[in-house]
């Protein structure tokens, strides 16, 4: 890994005495495993109910950036307080198998929220919600984020709608994507996924300037959202899988992990 690696898509759970407790130290430890120094937490439901903890786990790694979770109770002192400790995004869901979506009007407050303090929207979709929101996506005037590549199904290879329309939407300026959690809808499985490497190389040929990297560690509800029953992939399979997209273009490798995040987290 490059000096100043990021990881931009990871989860704590300060929840002490319970199975969900995954402190700070934990991701710490896990980043210094794969050689990554600067990392994007990304707030989880249980952390959605306690602001607090979310906060308090940003402000204690200096080199942490958040995603924060809002509602419309979120007042404005809030969101100025999760900008200080370093929230630079929220994230809206509307993949089938969270069973949450934003109505249109929270939709619109989101991102004007958003705009207004110079953050950016991480997007979490599954193929149907990309097709459905393309056009909205596409008009949007602040800075996107497609979460997870949508969660396109790898092993149906490139020719398939929801990857031109995601190509298509990353050629706009203000259009970015992460690859992350291709690994879980590549079928042949590790500890080579070799299904997700033709889309990572897509999305890295497309607009490289614009793409990010991420473990999504600790791999909730892996494999399959809606019967988890496979267990978390090993972190070094998820860094080769980077390298094997990649290739043997160092350059690549430091603009993804480096020159591209610190662009838009800092």
């Amino acid at each position: 890994m490059p000096l100043g690696a990021w990881d931009t898509h990871f989860h704590t759970q300060n929840a002490p005495g319970t199975s969900h407790h995954l402190p700070v130290e934990a991701a710490r430890t896990m980043h210094r495993s794969i050689g990554v120094q600067r990392g994007v937490m990304v707030q989880s439901r249980l952390h959605a109910a306690r602001d607090e903890d979310f906060i308090a786990d940003l402000e204690s790694v200096p080199e942490w950036r958040g995603v924060a979770l809002i509602t419309e109770s979120t007042t404005d002192a809030e969101l100025d307080r999760l900008h200080a400790a370093g929230v630079r995004a929220i994230r809206l869901t509307y993949v089938g198998f969270l069973n949450r979506r934003p109505s249109v009007e929270s939709f619109r407050r989101d991102v004007q929220r958003a705009a207004d303090r110079g953050w950016h929207l991480l997007l979490h979709l599954e193929p149907n919600n990309l097709l459905e929101l393309a056009g909205t996506i596409a008009s949007l005037e602040l800075p996107v984020v497609l979460d997870h590549c949508a969660h396109i199904r790898t092993g149906k290879g490139l020719d398939q709608p929801a990857v031109k329309t995601l190509l298509a939407l990353h050629q706009l300026p203000h259009c970015w994507v992460k690859i992350s959690s291709l690994d879980r809808w590549a079928p042949s499985g590790a500890p080579a996924y070799s299904e997700a490497i033709p889309l990572a190389r897509a999305v890295l040929a497309n607009a490289p300037e614009r793409v990010l990297w991420a473990t999504d560690w600790p791999h909730v509800m892996y494999k399959d959202p809606r019967n988890s029953v496979d267990e978390p992939p090993a972190l070094g399979d998820l860094v080769q899988l980077l390298f094997a997209s990649v290739g043997d273009d160092d350059s690549l490798l430091h603009q993804v992990l480096v020159d591209n995040p610190l662009r838009l987290y800092s």
